[in-house]
């Protein structure tokens, strides 16, 4: 039996494209998991609900994959089922469809229940979830690990701000996601475009941390990245990108 759906329609503006003429990446993810946050709410077990029991929802690993990215002015929508969860993990898929009905962007995501001050994964509470009417499940699914990086090409260090911080009290998921793509070339990111994201965080950053985003390329097309966020020695999240080169003109952009 699957989950119950939830869609909503947005239309595409221009605060929310980058140079090559793409929605940003994080955008994208913000608009795929707002499907999420706004299904719990009109369900009665939204952030506010959850946060009064002391707990949170985390993101463990996200696996985006893009067919076609939104463009400037156009109005898509947005779905999103809870598919699976067994003691301690949930699985929810995400999809956008364009006008036509045609999927361009699905992605799969895996969730914890955290309580909040003692920040430990705790086992999923059932009225959190029955709702959804997913599959309880025995065990956890198996998703495929991003890369690691063993020689880094390139890297950056990133101060933790405090506008870096989410309800959850630690660095928001999508900015790991700008600092990955920001230890590349700019002209590397002016001529390709992402199809697929996979990402996995590890450990938590906070106030006061230092991130170091470092690449490696791990193909010799130089279309698949390694990515890693650590903090001093600790891995707090990787990632690996797959790419393709970006339809000619448009990403001829300064």
């Amino acid at each position: 039996m699957a989950g119950k759906i939830y869609s909503y329609r947005h239309q595409i503006v221009d605060y929310e494209m980058s140079v090559t003429g793409n929605v940003k990446l994080t955008t994208l993810l913000n608009l795929l998991m707002l499907a999420s946050e706004q299904q719990s709410t009109e369900l009665g077990v939204g952030a506010a609900q959850v946060q009064a029991r002391g707990l949170g929802w985390i993101v463990t690993q996200h696996d985006l994959h893009v067919t076609r990215w939104p463009h400037y002015g156009e109005t898509i929508t947005v779905f999103t089922q809870a598919t699976s969860y067994n003691k301690y993990f949930c699985y929810r898929d995400f999809w956008i469809e364009d006008a036509q009905g045609t999927e361009i962007v699905r992605m799969h995501t895996v969730f914890v229940l955290i309580d909040l001050d003692k920040r430990k994964i705790v086992p999923v509470a059932a009225d959190l979830v029955d709702i959804f009417q997913a599959d309880k499940v025995r065990r956890g699914e198996r998703i495929t690990n991003p890369a690691k990086v063993t020689a880094p090409d390139a890297g950056k260090d990133y101060a933790i701000r405090f506008t870096d911080l989410d309800l959850n009290r630690h660095v928001h998921n999508t900015n790991y996601f700008d600092w990955m793509t920001d230890a590349l070339d700019r002209e590397f990111l002016l001529r390709h475009e992402p199809v697929r994201v996979n990402i996995k965080y590890e450990k938590e950053l906070h106030y006061g941390d230092v991130a170091r985003s470092e690449v490696q390329f791990i193909s010799d097309d130089h279309l698949r990245t390694a990515h890693q966020i650590k903090n001093g020695d600790e891995v707090n999240c990787v990632a690996e990108i797959e790419w393709r080169p970006i339809a000619a003109g448009k990403g001829d952009h300064e």
